[in-house]
């Protein structure tokens, strides 16, 4: 049903530029939107796929060789002969266990990856979005400054034509107000370059006109850094790649020991049917045709990688250096993860801080907006005084809404470091 209302989604969205009704978008939707259609993710997709295919049917390495074939030869000495066979061979040794293991792993691994790039194109999706929501209510705080200042200009000029002000306050409330322009101008463009870049991710076309519905609040939180680290490290799909390098590094040596220093069988078995002259007709006789069947067995023990310093044992000593390497980097891996979820969570103890200081700000500046304004009704403040509270105002807004996506992203940018989904799981 899902895939049904997407698809009708989709379709939507590929009409859009063509009607007047933009595509409205929350952020569920757009997540939703970007998992179904994100090529990058789509072709994720397939790689797990490809892994999987290859997991489920890793019980083929106990299939034998098969093979048959016909021949017709002639010879000097002989007349034309002709023939048929159907030969088996099934290779037996002790590493085909740790082929099938090495299968489970590049599965294993294939599917961390798709997790993680499921996890961070939904964290890409989420935090663009609260950028986008961001841009917006910025657009909309330019416009409600270059309203104020056109009005100011207006009321400057008709207070002029009345005799009650000079020219070069008028003048001036223009030259205020056209400042204002290129700034509004080039953040719209932005914004839209940014939709459109948006659309792409979300697998779009770039042309789609859409609506987006949502907000920047968000509650705040606190977390206990060690008890975060605790749960949640040792499950990071980055540190659990980085155990499985390990394990693959491990099984890799057992592959390298056990077709260099283990005894392989070899079981074989054939048949083959042989035909005179298959130009006269009475070489088709049953009778006159010659068969063999015919049953192998071998047995061989490679002895090169006994001997120090060769070519098999070298190999065995580099895939010592891998594993070793490998538990280096698990180690460091580890650490790191340690600092970064560290870091998240200062780092959101400080966003905090600053959106609750930034609010206090807006609160501030509003109120100073409103006294200057009033006071330049009254004639008490003059025209440059009560717009530099104005802009205090609408730049104390600003650096609120950028408290508040900073505070977003920090959070998004937590979850995923936490390797999970949605803050309910910490309940």
């Amino acid at each position: 049903m899902k895939r049904i209302i997407l698809a009708a989604i989709v379709a939507v969205a590929s009409a859009a530029a063509g009607t007047a009704s933009p595509l409205i978008l929350d952020r569920d939707a757009a997540v939703e939107l970007a998992l179904e259609n994100n090529a990058d993710f789509l072709v994720s997709g397939i790689e797990l796929e490809t892994a999987a295919r290859r997991d489920r049917n890793a019980w083929n390495a106990f299939l034998p060789n098969l093979s048959a074939g016909v021949s017709l030869n002639r010879s000097t000495e002989t007349a034309w002969n002709s023939g048929a066979s159907v030969s088996m061979s099934l290779p037996i040794s002790a590493g085909l266990g740790y082929s099938i293991r090495q299968i489970a792993q590049d599965y294993e691994d294939a599917r961390i990856t798709y997790e993680t790039a499921r996890r961070e194109l939904i964290a890409l999706v989420e935090k663009e979005f609260a950028e986008l929501l961001a841009d917006e209510e910025s657009i909309a705080i330019e416009q409600a400054n270059l309203d104020l200042s056109r009005a100011r200009y207006d009321e400057s000029r008709q207070l002029y034509e009345a005799g009650l002000t000079s020219e070069l306050t008028v003048l001036q409330a223009r030259v205020s107000a056209a400042n204002l322009e290129p700034t509004y101008l080039q953040t719209v463009a932005d914004f839209e370059s940014r939709v459109r870049e948006f659309l792409i991710v979300l697998g779009l076309d770039p042309d789609t006109e859409i609506s987006l519905e949502g907000n920047l609040e968000s509650d705040v939180r606190e977390f206990d850094a060690g008890r975060l680290i605790e749960r949640y490290l040792s499950g990071r799909p980055d540190i659990r790649v980085l155990e499985l390098a390990v394990e693959a590094a491990r099984t890799e040596k057992s592959l390298s020991v056990t077709g260099t220093r283990t005894p392989s069988l070899g079981i074989s078995a054939g048949w083959s049917l042989g035909i005179g002259n298959p130009f006269e007709a009475a070489s088709w006789d049953s009778g006159t045709w010659s068969d063999s069947f015919s049953v192998g067995l071998s047995l061989s023990v490679p002895l090169d990688g006994f001997i120090p310093g060769s070519s098999d044992a070298l190999t065995i000593a580099a895939a010592d250096d891998e594993i070793l390497k490998a538990s280096i980097r698990l180690a460091q891996g580890i650490e790191e993860a340690r600092a970064e979820i560290l870091n998240l969570v200062a780092q959101l103890d400080t966003s905090a801080a600053s959106m609750e200081l930034s609010a206090l700000n807006v609160e501030l500046a509003e109120r100073n907006s409103q006294l200057s304004e009033e006071s330049y009704r009254r004639g008490i403040v003059d025209r440059l005084e009560a717009e530099d509270a104005q802009n205090a105002y609408f730049s104390a807004k600003r650096d609120y809404l950028v408290s508040q996506s900073a505070y977003l992203s920090a959070l998004i940018d937590l979850r995923v470091a936490l390797g999970i989904d949605d803050w309910g799981e910490l309940d």
